[in-house]
């Protein structure tokens, strides 16, 4: 009878195992081929905008000579103007006053905003000029220092005097579109004037809107263009009508790189007054030039008349729909579809989801069983989100800084660690922890050791699967953040790998914690980039992602699934190797020294 258990033990093991392995093969092998597919069909099928509206051949009456003298004023009389500043407050009364001189009506609109360690009041000032539409084109000018780049007084100031220039441009002027030209304030942290402004607008049918900044330097070859939003892009029509009209000034626009764009999206690290409108669904784009350079008269005719050629165009056009929002664009113009990425999100999670519904179907424990591994699970989910949710809460305190809407990467509040409260969110969440593994944690198993092992394996990559899903729902970029998690873990197994006779000697794995961490190859690679493109820095970088989750950057979605990722890991960290191998399909020849044999029986005297 011993003989016979210690035939039939490792035979029925020996089937489970083989028959996980190469189930795992075929998903692997299916999941690579659909993704080549899909990111084959995607990058044929980047879309090329049909039309453009045809350029304005009206002539233009932007005057440099006074553009200039403007901003020499300006600079001269407030050439620092910090958000929500007494400077910042003169300087808007100061574009006020001037546009009273010129018989133009003015408003003004103020507003709180959190800037990180306070609250304070911001100011926009803007003209309405109405046209024979309700339809209504938005130019907008921060008044505000750029906090990415440091630039010269006059050129902070070039963007405020252009738009009063085109203010007396238009003022006399027939134009079909309402034109609303607006002063902001709170340009560098996500266009938080321009946001203000958009929401008081009540059914009014804004059609695009033009942001200027740190532009009329002499010289100039190219201008920079904002065009990355939350998920969303500026239009491809809207690009190539921008950079048509620029290339006729003999300006060449230059838009962020394809990966620039995706690590941007990924983490959250737009900035510009575009982001508020492409928050609206608004075609929306920045022009800006952050180089160094002297203010000139002629630079600013020149750049100035194109502005005014785009706004003409503009206004005697009609904007072409795009078949479906935009999220990556080309300098060409070429854009791709969320739709096309969304499928190629969700195709990542099928990995994942296989393999977690296969072992669910080989563990053949009892259905109460499995409350018992839930609330294992549980026992590691709630530490990190408890961390995260104080978090949070310290931000609504004021103990972590917290910005309303993007946080800058260059404001001292977002990237100085504060030593005392993150001292006090790591208690918590070691004290969570401590707690939630004594009531709610198990450390001796009911089940066999191979099923308890299978079960701990099971609900590991369902953890990770809710995780992966809640990120990919968020946006696909963010999916980044833990695209290889979701092909490297569920590689992780409760027996131990065998020689793969394909490769040699490869090594057998004895533990999951390798693939694990292989598996951290894309958070760390963004970090890394976050790290090394900014001055951020390797010890900075992780209070900056704290205070943008804190300001609700990565809305609610984003930072629950960092704490189902975490417990995903720590769950999948625990599950053992057993000495058990399969030897009947994936090795060469028998093996029987591979299976322990069953202890010796001894009898009893």
């Amino acid at each position: 009878m011993a003989s016979r258990r210690g035939i039939h033990h490792p035979t029925v093991r020996r089937r489970l195992t083989d028959y996980i392995w190469q189930w795992r093969k075929v998903v692997y092998f299916i999941s690579a081929g659909l993704a080549a597919l899909v990111l084959a069909a995607i990058f044929l099928s980047i879309s090329l905008p049909e039309a453009i509206p045809e350029l304005s051949t009206e002539p233009t009456f932007f005057d440099g000579d006074r553009a200039y003298r403007a901003a020499a004023e300006l600079a001269a009389a407030h050439p620092k103007r910090p958000v929500g500043s007494e400077e910042s407050s003169q300087a808007a009364s100061w574009f006020e006053d001037r546009l009273g001189e010129l018989g133009v009506r003015t408003e003004v609109q103020t507003f709180e905003a959190d800037l990180g360690a306070e609250s304070r009041e911001l100011r926009n000032v803007f003209v309405t000029l109405p046209g024979q539409s309700a339809e209504t084109l938005v130019i907008s000018a921060p008044r505000g220092d750029r906090l990415d780049t440091p630039l010269s007084p006059a050129a902070n100031a070039s963007g405020t005097a252009m738009l009063l220039e085109l203010a007396q441009t238009f003022f006399g002027r027939p134009h079909e579109k309402t034109m609303v030209l607006l002063s902001t304030e709170g340009g560098a942290y996500g266009g938080l004037g321009l946001e203000k402004y958009l929401d008081s607008l009540d059914g009014v049918p804004v059609k695009s809107v033009l942001s200027i900044q740190g532009l009329g330097k002499a010289e100039r070859t190219h201008l920079t263009a904002g065009v990355m939003g939350n998920n969303t892009v500026t239009p491809g029509w809207y690009v190539q009508l921008t950079q048509e009209i620029l290339l006729n000034a003999e300006i060449s626009l230059e838009l962020p790189g394809l990966g620039h764009q995706i690590a941007g999206h990924a983490l959250r690290l737009e900035s510009g007054e575009q982001v508020a409108g492409l928050a609206k669904g608004i075609p929306t784009i920045s022009l800006f030039d952050l180089t160094e350079g002297t203010v000139t008269p002629e630079a600013m005719a020149n750049q100035g008349a194109a502005i005014e050629r785009l706004i003409l165009t503009l206004d005697r056009g009609t904007a072409v729909p795009e078949a479906a929002p935009a999220v990556l664009v080309l300098p060409s113009g070429r854009y791709l579809t969320q739709r096309a990425l969304n499928v190629l999100a969700y195709l990542m999670l099928l990995p994942s989801g296989v393999m977690a519904f296969t072992w669910l179907a080989v563990i053949q424990i009892r259905p109460e069983s499995w409350l018992r591994y839930i609330r294992n699970a549980l026992s590691f989910v709630l530490p990190v989100a408890a961390v995260l949710g104080m978090a949070v809460l310290a931000g609504q305190a004021g103990l972590v800084p917290r910005f309303e809407g993007a946080a800058p990467w260059t404001s001292a509040a977002a990237t100085d660690p504060k030593l005392p409260p993150t001292l006090a969110l790591l208690a918590v969440g070691l004290l969570t922890f401590i707690a939630s593994r004594h009531f709610l944690g198990y450390l001796k198993p009911r089940e066999p050791v191979v099923m308890a092992e299978m079960a701990k394996l099971g609900s590991g990559l369902f953890v990770l699967l809710a995780g992966l899903a809640l990120l990919a729902s968020h946006s696909p970029f963010s999916l980044l953040t833990a695209v290889t998690a979701a092909w490297l873990w569920p590689l992780a197994t409760c027996f131990f790998e065998p020689k793969y006779w394909s490769f040699g000697q490869w090594p057998r794995l004895r533990h999951n914690a390798g693939l694990l961490f292989a598996g951290l190859i894309a958070p760390l690679t963004l970090y890394a980039y976050l790290a090394l493109e900014t001055p951020l820095g390797w010890l900075d970088a992780w209070w900056y992602l704290l205070v943008q989750m804190v300001s609700g950057a990565y809305g609610v979605r984003g930072p629950l699934a960092t704490a189902l990722l975490t417990a995903g890991f720590l769950l999948l960290m625990g599950v053992r190797r057993l000495r058990l191998l399969p030897v009947e399909t994936l090795e060469r020849r028998e093996n029987p020294a591979a299976v322990p044999a069953p202890p010796p029986r001894v009898r009893r005297v």
